[in-house]
């Protein structure tokens, strides 16, 4: 607390962000026009440009002067603006962001698009926030959808969207330099160049990320990555963004127990994005968008050493070993329409495939692809002055679960300009990926004796097997999984008051999900499996394997809220509240009773916060966050719930987390310098994803180390020239 004794007086300053400029932030307080302006726009809730109140699902914008404001040192942690989000650190280079819980490291009922490419890993089935390859400088804004959105984005849009739009090349024209030092040994870098030809704009940026991650976890980060964009202008009708990225990133493996080895993981992230976008004569258009996401990850861990002398063998060590490569080609074409002055349509169509070249996760042999194709349609209707109907629908076709039918209708009613009411259903799902259809993962290990030499056939331990190689099964996936399903309806009520300067958003919502994909444990035998073969209580204690399965349905409803007031030119509030209840029931006789708890405790009932943005005289801005989270357990990282060991608890708190931004600003004809100072946690330490847990009820032996969120403090300085 040293630190938040000695920045005292700075977190007494009324609290701002940035000062105006095109090429940083969008922190256009001192602009008279959006002062006092329309609305703004979205585009991810339907696909369709509309007012934020004729959105058919509750929509929150964070714009660029709220990303300048925040000091976010991750793209996670932008998402704590969002009310009924949730955003944890597993460890210190794993965030994990989800919306209304229910997740565990992958956040699998969350999907995450960058510039309209989605991002969701076909392997982990879930999103790598670490892993983005994007850095928060290239962001403009984000769109985040709060509900399902599977009719316009399909699979996977369950629970939110978050849409991530980059800027555009020619905002970003000269040179950019920003380092950042701070604490756990944080040390980045970015460099940024940008130019332009007659018809093209052009940006190529080069960064690395390093820190040594927790006080309690080996969990560094050595993060190097290069992205490029260009935006080309064909003809006045037509125009073409390409670019690409490359991460090459090695991060410190989380430290599961205090007897287990820690492995460093390897993770290579590659993209190419092709969007083509033409505009005819009678104002249609018409989109064409390709994509290729690459990922590669591996870790090899050590587990422990079996003696084989009491079974007349060599002895041997035990590695976890997984390798993850994947590729993700996707290929979609979507046309805009406007029939009539009342309606607007947009209609599209896509292909994808998924391919995993992962042997160690699938049993060798079988077809490692999944195709998806997708049609979908959405439409806005006004029916009257102000009564406005939004439809849409997504049909899917996949390799596991067969078609898939995501609908959405909503009514929006504008009494007056200031007012605006909605209410809607929707339904959406969440494919299997390959990994929950047809994985299968195994520890195997081929027997020797003498030192190497083979075993021979008329060993025990070879009859008992039925070979000289040990089969150790920790996964096997039996088949015939289904999508999950979730309806979603939802009441809500914006105003825009003083002239559009004060934004008020209420929502009330009630969400059914059914056949929920969860990690059960088969107690049988395996086909492959041969270790239970072998008459030793160690070995026996290994038999089985875990598999997911449409295991719960959960009931989730609440309110949510969000204001965004520009009190002054230079002074702006926004805040947030969420108060969420969930019940869960299993539906699967082979789950455990333990799901319907962790799923009943997967969220926190409130959370609130605020943000406070001051531009001062000079170019000095400030601002204060403040993020308060009730407790809440992570599905991965939830307690015994017997009460024997209450230091054991391996679940989230109760926090409120205190972030200070101070930003000075000097201008030196065509250059600009900005020195800016992040604090984070002032209010003190807590855990929002694992505490630390102890073998005993006398908290001496760590069992598991927690990721300890501390009080931490950042400079920056950017440098900007031509």
């Amino acid at each position: 607390m040293k630190l938040l004794t000695k920045c005292t007086g700075l977190a007494l300053l009324p609290c701002t962000l940035q000062a105006i400029e095109v090429d940083n932030t969008l922190s256009l307080l001192d602009s008279e026009e959006l002062f006092i302006g329309e609305l703004p726009t979205v585009i991810s809730a339907t696909r369709l440009k509309q007012p934020l109140n004729e959105s058919p699902v509750s929509t929150t914008i964070i714009d660029r002067q709220m990303i300048d404001a925040s000091g976010a040192q991750t793209i996670a942690d932008l998402l704590r603006l969002v009310p009924g989000f949730t955003v944890g650190y597993l460890s210190g280079n794993y965030p994990v962001a989800t919306y209304h819980g229910q997740s565990e490291r992958y956040s699998r009922r969350l999907q995450v698009l960058i510039d309209g490419r989605s991002v969701y890993l076909p392997t982990l089935s879930g999103i790598s926030w670490s892993d983005l390859v994007i850095t928060i400088d290239e962001i403009e804004r984000i769109e985040v959808t709060r509900g399902p959105n599977a009719a316009s984005y399909g699979n996977n849009a369950f629970q939110a969207v978050v849409s991530i739009t980059t800027r555009h090349a020619s905002a970003d024209q000269g040179s950019y330099v920003k380092t950042t030092i701070g604490s756990h040994k944080t040390a980045d870098a970015i460099y940024r160049y940008a130019g332009r030809t007659e018809d093209m704009d052009y940006r190529i940026s080069l960064g690395t990320k390093n820190n040594d991650g927790t006080d309690l976890l080996r969990d560094f980060t050595e993060t190097d990555y290069a992205s490029y964009r260009i935006d080309y202008q064909l003809n006045n009708d037509t125009q073409l963004m390409y670019q690409g990225g490359y991460q090459d990133s090695e991060y410190g493996n989380l430290q599961e127990s205090d007897d287990y080895t820690p492995t460093d993981q390897e993770v290579d992230t590659a993209y190419q994005h092709l969007r083509l976008e033409h505009s005819f004569d009678d104002g249609n258009s018409l989109a064409l968008q390709y994509y290729y996401n690459l990922t590669e990850s591996y870790k090899s861990a050590y587990l422990t050493t079996i003696d084989g002398s009491s079974f007349g063998i060599d002895s041997f060590d035990v590695y976890d070993t997984v390798d993850l490569p994947s590729e993700r080609h996707d290929l979609e074409a979507t046309y805009y329409m406007q029939p009539s002055h009342d309606l607007r349509l947009v209609l599209g169509g896509s292909v994808r495939l998924d391919k995993i070249s992962a042997n160690s996760v699938f049993d060798p042999g079988t077809d490692n692809s999944l195709m998806l194709y997708r049609g979908y349609s959405h439409g806005e209707y006004a029916i009257s002055d102000s009564l406005l109907m939004n439809a849409g629908v997504m049909i899917e076709n996949n390799d596991i679960s067969g078609t898939d039918v995501a609908p959405r209708l909503a009514f929006l009613y504008h009494p007056s300009p200031q007012h605006s009411f909605r209410a809607g259903v929707s339904r959406a799902t969440r494919t299997p990926v390959l990994f929950d259809e047809i994985g299968y993962y195994a520890l195997t290990q081929t027997l020797t004796v003498n030192g190497g030499e083979p075993l021979p056939e008329s060993n025990q331990i070879y009859q008992l097997l039925g070979s000289d190689t040990l089969v150790d099964v920790e996964y096997f996936s039996p088949g015939g999984i289904e999508s999950e399903q979730i309806t979603s309806y939802e009441l809500g009520w914006m105003m825009n008051l003083l002239d559009n300067r004060l934004t008020l958003d209420f929502k009330l919502f009630h969400d059914k999900s059914k056949k929920l994909i969860s990690e059960l444990k088969q107690d049988s035998g395996i086909p492959t499996e041969n270790i239970g073969n072998i008459p030793n209580e160690d070995f026996q204690d290994n038999v089985g394997a875990k598999y997911f399965d449409n295991a719960a349905s959960t009931r989730t409803r609440g309110l949510e809220f969000y204001s965004d007031h520009r009190i002054a030119h230079d002074l702006r509030l926004y805040t947030y509240f969420a108060y969420l209840l969930i019940d869960a029931e299993k539906t699967s006789p082979e789950a455990a009773d333990s799901v319907v708890g962790r799923l009943e405790e997967s969220l926190p009932r409130r959370s609130y916060g605020g943000m406070l943005m001051k531009q001062w005289q000079n170019n000095l801005n400030t601002s204060l966050a403040v993020y308060h989270v009730s407790d809440m357990d992570w599905l991965d990282r939830t307690h015994a719930r017997d009460g024997s060991n209450p230091h054991a608890d391996r679940s989230a708190e109760r926090y409120t987390r205190v972030d200070l931004v101070v930003r000075k600003s000097f201008h030196f004809s065509q250059s600009r310098v900005d020195y800016s100072l992040i604090l984070q946690n002032l209010a003190g330490s807590f855990w929002d994803y694992t505490r630390t847990g102890y073998k005993t009820n006398d908290p001496t032996t760590i069992y598991v180390p927690g990721s300890l969120q501390d009080t931490r403090g950042y400079f920056e300085m950017a440098f900007r020239f031509n």
